[in-house]
Order: C-alpha cells, then sequence, then structure tokens
C-alpha cells in the first residue's frame, strides 16, 4: 500500500476530525507522536483517517507500515514528528527544602547546568567521529564529494564555509565541520549509515531521524538561553541521550 494519494489536506482533516472525535482505544501512538498546533497525534491513526478524505475510506492499519514508513510520508509532507518520552525515564518531582533558609530549591537548574556542560562534549566527539571516518572514506575534501553523492547537503555545507570565511578557497572539511550546525553531523551519519553502523553497534536510531529529531531542538535551547522551554521529561531523556552518545563516542573524546 502506498500513501502518495493522500495530500497534506487531507492530514489536516484528519487532525480537525481526531479533535472532534478522539482517538480509539488501540489506535494510540507507542513510540512517536505528529505534533501540530501544539497537539499531539498518533501518526499511524491520522494517516488512516487521511485516507478516507483522499480515497473515500479509513486505511485499515494492517495495510501499512507504521514507523518509518509513516514518519518519512508525514514529514515529507511537512508535518513534525517527534519521539515519545518513554515512563521509564519519566522522573520523580524533585523539590528539596532547605531548612536553614526556609525555601524549596529547584533542582531542575543544576540538571539544566548538566546538559549544558555535556553537549559540547558531545558535540566535539561527534565532529571528531565524523572527521576521522570521513576522511579516511573520501579523503581531505570530503564535504566536496559528499555533496556530489548527496546535493541536499550543499547548503549546508555552503554555511559552514560562510561561517569560516573560506568564500571560494577549498579548504580541509576537517576545519569547515567545526562551523557546521548541530544537526548536520546527524544527518551526514543517517546518509552514510554503511560506514557508521560499527561504532554505532546496534544503536539503529542513528540511521534514522530518532535522536536526531529530539536532540537538535534540546541543543538550541540549552544554547540560545531558552532552558526554561524544557519540561522535566524532556530534560531527562536529553540526560540519557548524552550519555548514551558519549559512551558510543568515548574513543572519538577529547584527551583520548
Amino acid at each position: 500500500m502506498t500513501l502518495r494519494e493522500i495530500e497534506k489536506e487531507d492530514i489536516s482533516k484528519a487532525m480537525e476530525y481526531i479533535d472532534k472525535n478522539g482517538v480509539p482505544p488501540g489506535r494510540e501512538s507507542k513510540k512517536f507522536d505528529l505534533v501540530y498546533n501544539s497537539k499531539h497525534y498518533p501518526p499511524k491513526y491520522v494517516i488512516s483517517i487521511a485516507n478516507k478524505y483522499a480515497n473515500g475510506e479509513e486505511l485499515d492499519p494492517q495495510e501499512f507500515n507504521g514507523g518509518h514508513q509513516t514518519n518519512d510520508f508525514l514529514r515529507g509532507l511537512g508535518f513534525k514528528i517527534v519521539l515519545k518520552i518513554p515512563p521509564s525515564v519519566l522522573p520523580q518531582p524533585q523539590q528539596t527544602f532547605n531548612k536553614s533558609q526556609g525555601t524549596k530549591i529547584n533542582e531542575r537548574e543544576p540538571k539544566i547546568n548538566n546538559l549544558r556542560l555535556l553537549w559540547p562534549k558531545v558535540e566535539n566527539a561527534l565532529r571528531k567521529c565524523l572527521s576521522q571516518v570521513m576522511s579516511r572514506k573520501y579523503g581531505k575534501f570530503w564535504m566536496e564529494e559528499l555533496e556530489k553523492k548527496y546535493p541536499q547537503l550543499t547548503n549546508e555545507f555552503n554555511e559552514c564555509r560562510d561561517r569560516a570565511g573560506a568564500g571560494k578557497t577549498k579548504f580541509p572539511s576537517n576545519d569547515l565541520i567545526k562551523y557546521a550546525e548541530a544537526s548536520t553531523p546527524f544527518k551526514i551519519i543517517r546518509l552514510e549509515w554503511g560506514s557508521f553502523s560499527s561504532i554505532f553497534k546496534g544503536h539503529t536510531e542513528y540511521s534514522r531521524f530518532e535522536r536526531e529529531d529530539f536532540l537538535v531542538p534540546i541543543r538550541n535551547k540549552l544554547v540560545h538561553g531558552r532552558s526554561d522551554e524544557l519540561n522535566d521529561e524532556e530534560i531527562a531523556l536529553a540526560k540519557k541521550y548524552f550519555d548514551e552518545l558519549l559512551n558510543i563516542l568515548e574513543p572519538y573524546r577529547d584527551g583520548q
């Protein structure tokens, strides 16, 4: 079953339908949500309902796959797909009482500060890993080779050159990657998964959009002074994934 006959307007109508009628038992999402106007919808159920507007009948969930097929299709239409927060990482409310001052101390700030300290380590290790693997495979100017293979990376690589002041000068790619957006290493790893799968071992989430879609917005809020927008669940899951990446990238961390 292909989904190509379903259009963006059909998805919008499906979400309106869900707003009015809710989600029936058994059709809730398990791992991902479609987020639109701050509301969360189960992606596969949205597709089923959207097909009613596109083709006249609700699509049986057995006739198409959830996960990558559904999520990639919705992303292609411009919708945002996010990873749900697993209950296992939900933190308990944590406030302590300072007896000497008689005030409650919010424990969010130390956790956020810890994330701010961890992210540069994650980012540096990602770029070091990327530089070593890609330069071994494609040589000193590996960005140029990737551009030929993946034209969708050209704009991002040009932004690296602009930030580095390279202009038309040919800079070694290992120098330019330092100026990349946070999402760029994730995209390259995903596109070149065959070269990185042995490093990331069983963590196939990095061959898809799952980690990138969650971690890059978290990073941007931490770096751009918007950490107050993070909720407790996001803070807990970000810590889990930062630790996960640092463990995976141990050989590429500073000092290694």
